[in-house]
């Protein structure tokens, strides 16, 4: 069987899910509070009768932790992906999808005061804006769409990376 390494590197704002989405998919689990870390999470999976070691790494958003980013993203896309690292495959994920209702516009969200959350259509243009090959919507509380967020991941680097040999590895950021 084939083996391939998939790295995915979680990107963004600060309170945003990076790190409760990783928990949630590594080790299904959720917590309420917010606890800022950076760590990677190994695993493999197997995807189109191929090997996949799976390798996240969770950053931190937070301006006082700028000085950790080279850090803990050595050899990836921070701060500018397009620039750093043009064959990076960008999925964007619109996490705490449990906090918006589906029927909700952007108006409507903000006038419940839900914070930095956006409707369905707003992922996607903005999904379009930055040239992310998707977008998808999870919930690290529910599990609702956390595995499928990987799966597409490693969907998307099977798609464009066909020719990978067993030594070759790419970066994904999500």
């Amino acid at each position: 069987m084939d083996r391939i390494q998939v790295k995915c590197v979680v990107m963004g704002d600060t309170k945003v899910g990076k790190t409760s989405l990783i928990m949630s998919y590594a080790y299904n689990m959720f917590q309420e509070e917010d606890i800022p870390l950076v760590f990677d999470f190994k695993t493999t999976v197997t995807e189109n009768d191929k090997s996949v070691d799976l390798v996240l790494w969770d950053t931190c958003g937070n301006a006082e932790y700028n000085k950790l980013r080279p850090v803990s993203l050595p050899d990836t896309c921070c701060p500018d992906i397009k620039r750093l690292c043009p064959n990076a495959l960008t999925l964007l994920v619109g996490t705490k999808k449990d906090l918006i209702n589906p029927c909700q516009n952007d108006q409507e969200i903000r006038e419940k005061d839900t914070g930095d959350l956006y409707a369905y259509e707003t992922g996607i243009n903005l999904a379009e804006r930055i040239q992310a090959v998707k977008y998808i919507e999870c919930s690290a509380k529910t599990g609702e769409g956390i595995k499928l967020v990987l799966q597409e991941a490693i969907k998307c680097v099977f798609n464009k990376t066909k020719q990978l040999t067993e030594k070759k590895s790419t970066c994904n950021v999500l």
